[in-house]
């Protein structure tokens, strides 16, 4: 039987965007991140985090500066008995895009796949354009917090998406 889940943007949704987000003391995790991503765990989502990371690229921080990020991120959520099934990250720069870069849904193919996920019952949560045009390729279901660069994005001519929650714990409250 296949999985629903919850693919997340990082900066934004889970933490302050604060524009390259690559060291631990501007890395904020939004106080009600936790409780969120439980209260998604316990309505049974697999959770997955999804995100462009061209801060790197730019040598504005390393991969391991990242890796490190992540750890703190997952031991954070850990308290509040929360695991991340997988992180994705592309690493690359706008104009030099890879393969997996977002709005490219190839992370969630390649998770659809190895978690045995079905995208049609799941959702993307994000607050760029990128993350709602992932959904969109991808057959999820696209929701647009307005935390992070969400209120702007919101405004855009043009972008389409299924929700829209003011942030990360209203979604949560609200998806089924």
């Amino acid at each position: 039987m296949k999985k629903r889940a919850i693919f997340l943007d990082r900066d934004g949704v889970l933490n302050e965007d604060h524009g390259y987000v690559g060291q631990m003391n501007r890395f904020d995790i939004f106080p009600y991140a936790g409780q969120a991503l439980r209260a998604l765990v316990d309505k049974g989502f697999t959770l997955i985090l999804v995100t462009n990371q061209s801060g790197v690229a730019r040598g504005y921080f390393t991969m391991e500066d990242t890796r490190l990020l992540h750890a703190h991120l997952c031991g954070e959520m850990k308290k509040h008995g929360v695991d991340f099934a997988d992180i994705y990250v592309s690493y690359c720069h706008p104009d030099q895009p890879d393969e997996f870069r977002k709005p490219s849904p190839k992370f969630l193919f390649m998770a659809a796949e190895k978690h045995q996920i079905d995208l049609a019952s799941s959702y993307v949560i994000g607050d760029q354009a990128s993350d709602l045009k992932m959904a969109q390729s991808a057959g999820c279901r696209a929701v647009l917090v307005r935390s992070g660069a969400g209120a702007k994005t919101e405004k855009i001519p043009g972008v389409k998406f299924d929700y829209i929650f003011e942030n990360l714990l209203e979604a949560s409250k609200n998806l089924i």
